[in-house]
């Protein structure tokens, strides 16, 4: 079993073991410019590409555990960090994928959002105050296939985004440490069935925005609708002109159906890890419950 500094907050109840990593800062408010301000980018980058975000995390995750992060992830100018990764490590991420169809074509999306991936980002300059751009989350620069057959991939990522996981800093204001999730949770969700939604990003999103809203490790918690629907599922709702809520593309008890079985099948994944075990959708909010 391996131990990881977490926060106070966070080591409240938790069963640590090998396989939960660092992933996003704890959001312990309300407040949507603190939100913002804490893991807004993070949280964009989370939304747009999931499971690139995922292998990210997880690389600089393995990089604190050799204790000497500095020597693997190197800062690339004033915007982004740099770092090599050998087909080894690549394609240990993809190894409990449901089966070999769905690991090379997790494979392939991944490679598309390296060399298309764009998002809009907020950042703070110390002269010129906060400002938006548009940017890249994350690209391969270069691939090498050396003699004997081995092959590296160069990568470079946001500062904006992933400063905070590299450095393993704390947040201000509230945002106290990290999350935990299991390592390689995207490829391990791959081992179940996905219903009428046909994706992994719902079941993916709502175990990292229930783990993220559960700052106090309950049992339960309650977060509101619109905010879930925004969140887990936006590409099967549209906005209500004029309103801050949704309207949906298909039944909410197909989406509760599909969901539901994904994460009874998860569960049975993630034994003794910290993930969902069950949501009900009402009128205004939904409630989420966890394994642990």
């Amino acid at each position: 079993m391996n131990i990881i500094s977490i926060s106070r907050v966070i080591a409240q109840n938790i069963l640590i073991n090998k396989h939960a990593i660092k992933a996003l800062p704890i959001i312990d408010s309300r407040n949507e410019r603190h939100i913002e301000e804490i893991a807004g980018n993070e949280l964009k980058a989370l939304k747009r590409y999931p499971v690139t975000y995922d292998l990210i995390v997880n690389i600089i995750n393995a990089m604190h555990k050799t204790g000497q992060i500095e020597k693997y992830i190197q800062p690339a100018g004033r915007d982004y960090y740099s770092m090599t990764i050998s087909e080894k490590t690549w394609r240990k991420y993809f190894y409990n994928c449901g089966n070999n169809s769905i690991r090379q074509s997790l494979a392939r999306q991944v490679l598309h959002e390296l060399q298309t991936g764009f998002i809009i980002l907020c950042g703070k300059d110390k002269k010129r105050g906060h400002y938006i751009e548009s940017r890249k989350p994350f690209m391969i620069t270069a691939i090498r296939q050396y003699e004997n057959g081995e092959k590296e991939r160069d990568l470079h990522f946001s500062k904006l985004i992933f400063q905070s996981l590299v450095t393993g800093s704390c947040f201000k204001n509230g945002g106290e440490g990290f999350i935990e999730i299991p390592a390689e949770l995207y490829p391990r969700l791959t081992n179940v069935n996905t219903g009428e939604i046909q994706s992994f990003n719902p079941i993916y999103k709502i175990n990292i925005y229930g783990l993220l809203k559960n700052t106090h490790s309950r049992k339960s918690i309650t977060v509101n609708k619109e905010s879930f629907i925004e969140n887990i599922i936006p590409e099967y709702a549209s906005r209500i002109k004029g309103s801050s809520e949704f309207k949906l593309k298909m039944s909410e008890a197909a989406i509760h159906k599909s969901l539901i079985t994904s994460i009874k099948k998860s569960n049975e994944v993630f034994q003794n890890e910290r993930v969902i075990s069950n949501f009900y959708i009402g009128n205004k909010e939904v409630s989420l419950h966890f394994t642990l």
